[in-house]
């Protein structure tokens, strides 16, 4: 079973702050704030430009332990070399930084354009070229010529690396490029793109690569819950055959990070591996999986956080946490910092992020102006409370053996 991977295409966009970034969130902060939030982020400024090693050291630097980086590859190997004679700038790409991530190195996504029709010459030159191993990214970088200064050439440790490809040409759709594709290990990207592009929803690799740039009008609708729950059924089946990176890049009206946040539903099971339903047993959809809980039995711990409704040990309507074989402690309250005060929510969780947000700076209360019972309003820590408007959230039982 693979793990899941929920994140934004990005997250410097001006239109976001206010919106889902809270107002006192300066711009430095904004990829602290947003990796509490998710657990993982495309960086698209590789794509236009090398950046510098510090720039990757102070990202990783700013992100949770667990955090994951997917980085763009530069558009002057895909866009204006087209693939060919790329060996000295993917050296220097390389050296521009991207080791520097460690750890949180993800995927390197490589887009290519509208204009470049499939060529299986090309793209396997192009594939043998790629390192297949952080040790064998460090040495082509070595290779780097005198554009990159300073130049980081080292790594940490030997890790694999993937990549993936996003084709934007119908000449694509064809058996060979798939089994060009699985020979080498090279995931194609599914990329929802309003039909502009191809939709190729094909296993290729070790792992799954998701780009949701918007179903109905690209870079700007936002997708509703019947849409996320079509995408989380693939995301399941997909996760059988390894690990699933989900981007949103429907950036507008900063649809993205709302949508990755109420996406972020990583099937949570219990310590025995069942998994959690609701409501007569149907699996939890994006709008029913909640995670900020009024609890008065359970146990609280730093990582690994499923909830589940206890045999006898909670009422109805109260939740146990569960944090390994037996419980560990007990808490009256869940506080967990959510968003923009005042704003009606689903909240969700995901293992290790709902445990992080433990005891910050915002409690979440039902309120009448929310129009449905899994949709709750946050307040600061210091705000004003409605008395008796703790909630507790019902129906929600463990299914299966």
């Amino acid at each position: 079973m693979g793990e899941v991977r929920i994140g934004t295409s990005g997250w410097v966009y001006p239109p976001w702050r206010g919106t889902f970034y809270p107002k006192g969130v300066t711009q430095k902060r904004e990829l602290a704030y947003l990796s509490e939030q998710l657990g993982s982020v495309e960086i698209n400024g590789s794509f236009y430009s090398l950046q510098r090693p510090s720039s990757y050291r102070k990202w990783a630097a700013e992100t949770p332990d667990d955090f994951v980086f997917s980085v763009k590859g530069s558009r002057f190997i895909t866009h204006m070399k087209r693939l060919k004679d790329g060996d000295e700038l993917l050296a220097n790409y390389l050296a521009s930084g991207v080791l520097a991530l460690g750890p949180k190195l993800g995927p390197i996504l490589w887009q290519l354009p509208p204009t470049l029709q499939f060529d299986a010459g090309l793209l396997t030159a192009f594939f043998e070229a790629l390192p297949r191993t952080t040790t064998e990214a460090a040495e082509i970088a070595k290779r780097h010529d005198h554009r990159v200064d300073p130049a980081h050439t080292t790594t940490d440790a030997e890790r694999p690396m993937r990549h993936a490809l996003e084709v934007r040409h119908d000449s694509y759709v064809v058996p060979e490029f798939l089994e060009l594709l699985q020979r080498h290990g090279i995931a194609v990207v599914v990329a929802d793109a309003a039909g502009k592009y191809p939709l190729i929803e094909k296993v290729t690799a070790d792992f799954v690569y998701v780009r949701l740039h918007g179903h109905d009008e690209l870079y700007v609708s936002g997708y509703t819950d019947e849409g996320l729950d079509q995408w989380a059924e693939k995301v399941r089946a997909w996760r059988e055959h390894g690990d699933v990176f989900v981007y949103f890049d429907n950036d507008a009206k900063a649809h993205a990070p709302r949508d990755a946040r109420r996406f972020k539903i990583v099937w949570p099971t219990d310590p025995n591996g069942r998994t959690l339903h609701c409501d007569g047993g149907a699996p939890m959809s994006t709008k029913s999986l909640i995670a900020a809980l009024v609890i008065t039995a359970g146990a609280v711990a730093s990582s690994g956080i499923a909830v589940a409704q206890s045999d006898g040990t909670c009422d109805k309507g109260e939740f146990c946490v569960w944090a390994g074989p037996e419980y560990t402690g007990a808490v009256q309250r869940l506080d967990l910092e959510t968003a923009n005060p005042g704003e009606c929510i689903t909240l969700t969780l995901t293992g290790k992020s709902f445990a992080n947000r433990l005891s910050r700076d915002a409690t979440v209360y039902q309120r009448e102006n929310c129009s449905t019972e899994a949709e709750f309003t946050t307040y600061p820590k210091h705000g004003t409370y409605v008395p008796d408007a703790y909630f507790v959230i019902r129906g929600l039982q463990v299914w299966g053996p």
